[in-house]
């Protein structure tokens, strides 16, 4: 269970009944159940039922959504449509019994999953040596994800549809201002921090014009939200979760580049951009993503070593392209 962060609460044994009975029917009974530990943002379940016999996987949305960036409050709605473009393009992905945000049981919205059976990347048990074919593998599936395109920037919405601009500038400047008012009202960084972020982002603009067509990308790739799981005496990946932070960027923005790991970038099969202004917007999208950051561990998350650690991180960043931009 956890108890810091601000933004997660539990259910009790009567509303996962109560949910469950509403996805399939009111004969259906659980057999067992448990809250899966590690999120901080979702509240997540594992249940196995009779009635039929499923095993699977309850994600309820954070409360105190006053605390959220925009995008936030109604990601957990784009995941069934995320997952069939997820399948359309044979990359595996969790398959979606239901989506409600009716409210009718809970005040907040819920999705339940076919559960996968597998160990994230990031288990102990996961055995090292087979490390750079699944990051081969992640490679050619992020390939996969970012060749699907969008006339717009943006996050998708539940309907389908594109929030955001055709603009890539217009969609920084959104995240950027959002950035900066949420980690200023929350005393996040200092006021001094938060006027040279603005200012480095007012200054190089250019760094954000249209070079592609927008594509989807999942923006939370890292090792907890991988699955795998082994086939005969091979390690392959089951499943990429999480997909609610998706959005249409500049496919440079998806931070699991950043690292140009060689057997994820082998899979992948396109060099990054090393030019001078290729490395400067990387780490723009490093300061924009380290603020989002930083405000999370702060203010949702109440996680002091986390916020302090990304905080350094990112005004060392900061002051790095200050000094040399």
């Amino acid at each position: 269970m956890n108890s810091k962060s601000r933004i997660y609460k539990t259910i009790n044994i009567r509303e996962i009944e109560q949910i469950v009975k509403s996805a399939f029917d009111t004969d259906t009974t659980i057999d067992s159940w448990r809250e899966l530990s590690g999120g901080l943002f979702n509240t997540t379940y594992f249940i196995k039922t009779l009635r039929p016999t499923k095993s699977l996987v309850l994600r309820i949305a954070p409360i105190r959504q006053e605390l959220l960036f925009d995008f936030e409050k109604v990601m957990m709605g784009i995941e069934p449509g995320l997952y069939k473009l997820f399948n359309d393009h044979n990359i595996p992905a969790p398959k979606v019994i239901l989506y409600d945000e009716t409210h009718r049981i809970l005040p907040r919205n819920y999705i339940i999953t076919e559960y996968i059976n597998s160990i994230t990347l990031n288990d102990p048990s996961f055995p090292g040596e087979h490390k750079s074919k699944i990051q081969y593998d992640l490679g050619v599936y992020t390939a996969k994800l970012h060749s699907i395109k969008s006339d717009k920037f943006g996050w998708p919405t539940p309907n389908n549809e594109v929030n955001g601009s055709h603009l890539w500038l217009d969609v920084v400047k959104k995240f950027v201002e959002e950035d900066a008012e949420k980690t200023s009202n929350h005393h996040v960084f200092s006021e001094k921090e938060i006027k040279e972020f603005n200012e480095f982002f007012r200054k190089n603009d250019h760094l954000f014009v249209n070079r592609e067509r927008p594509s989807l990308v999942h923006n939370d790739l890292w090792d907890p939200n991988i699955l795998v799981h082994k086939v005969n005496q091979d390690w392959e990946i089951a499943a990429i979760i999480d997909a609610d932070r998706a959005m249409y960027a500049d496919r440079e923005f998806e931070f699991v580049l950043w690292g140009n790991d060689p057997h994820f970038m082998k899979g992948y099969g396109i060099g990054l951009d090393m030019s001078n202004e290729g490395i400067l917007r990387r780490k723009a999208y490093s300061l924009i993503t380290g603020f989002f950051g930083a405000y999370v561990y702060k203010v949702q998350y109440d996680n002091e070593t986390a916020y302090i650690d990304t905080k350094n991180w990112v005004l060392d960043v900061l002051k790095d392209v200050m000094n040399n931009s």
